[in-house]
């Protein structure tokens, strides 16, 4: 049950290796990021979450239909609360004293009169206000409009605009690029040795039978 729950969140760091060691940085919609965390988190939230939702004696009485019907209830919630973080825009593996002023350049040439307010891009033209965060090491960062923008048109013309922006942007040192293959490959190890505890037995009477041929 261990290897269950570390495999998607694995899978996900993976996937943020495969970001971070590209060569410019990545832009994704809110849905998009808020996506791939729910399909990382799926295995700690079935071990833990869904355990307290479903009776543990429902799935021993069921078996896989309980798998299969847990597997479309979470899923359907987390893809359907994705959308409400479409208007998001999220920026992977990014140098914030280089994107911020890029960006502002570029949305003064969509709206002459954008200005920065703080840790706030105001696009008063547009109708449009974004709150700029980072996360802890600074590799990337989040672009979140105000609640009554969320609908505005604008806001996929502008992501469209800064993803051809971000391709031609430089990206951070290589300081942060190792932390994901080593949570990945930390979690994958992990896993790893939780199946080999769990088949070992299958996995010698395997390895009996085939190491033969190979020898010979």
């Amino acid at each position: 049950m261990l290897a269950f729950a570390l495999l998607p969140l694995t899978v996900y760091f993976i996937f943020l290796t495969v970001v971070q060691f590209r060569r410019r940085p990545t832009l994704f919609s809110g849905s998009v990021d808020f996506a791939l965390l729910a399909w990382g988190l799926f295995g700690l939230a079935t071990l833990g979450l869904g355990k307290f939702i479903i009776p543990i004696y429902v799935f021993s009485a069921w078996g896989l239909m309980t798998w299969f019907f847990w597997t479309c209830f979470y899923f359907t919630v987390t893809y359907s609360a994705a959308g409400l973080f479409r208007s998001r825009i999220v920026i992977y593996h990014v140098r914030r004293e280089i994107v911020l002023p890029a960006m502002f350049d570029l949305a003064r040439q969509i709206d002459p009169k954008a200005e920065w307010c703080g840790n706030v891009l105001s696009l008063h033209g547009l109708g449009l206000q974004w709150t700029v965060t980072g996360d802890l090491f600074g590799s990337h960062l989040l672009f979140t409009p105000t609640g009554y923008e969320q609908g505005n048109p604008h806001i996929d013309i502008l992501r469209e605009k800064f993803a051809g922006l971000c391709r031609t942007l430089p990206v951070p040192p290589a300081g942060i690029r190792w932390l994901f293959p080593a949570l990945a490959a930390g979690l994958a190890a992990v896993a790893a040795a939780d199946i080999y505890c769990r088949f070992s037995d299958i996995i010698r009477t395997c390895g009996d039978y085939w190491l033969p041929f190979f020898a010979s």
